[in-house]
């Protein structure tokens, strides 16, 4: 078992002193300034890219139906 880790997040070292501490080094490291600013990072980009998505849905909307009412 691995006893050291890099964070998938911010890169960072996750250490357990023995295999019963691993949920317990995960737990400390997850608590840290820097991986919470990593976890809101990610939060962010996936919220706006959500945001782009519904956006260009409704530009697509809105250009289909000028091109029905020109059309018609």
């Amino acid at each position: 078992m691995n006893l050291q880790e890099r964070c998938a997040w911010d890169g960072g070292l996750i250490v357990a002193c023995s295999p019963w501490d691993v949920m317990a080094a995960v737990q400390r490291h997850q608590a840290t300034p820097e991986h919470l600013a990593a976890r809101r990072r990610v939060s962010l980009v996936e919220s706006n890219r959500m945001a782009r998505m519904r956006l260009r849905t409704q530009v697509h909307a809105a250009r289909m139906l000028r091109e029905c009412r020109r059309a018609a």
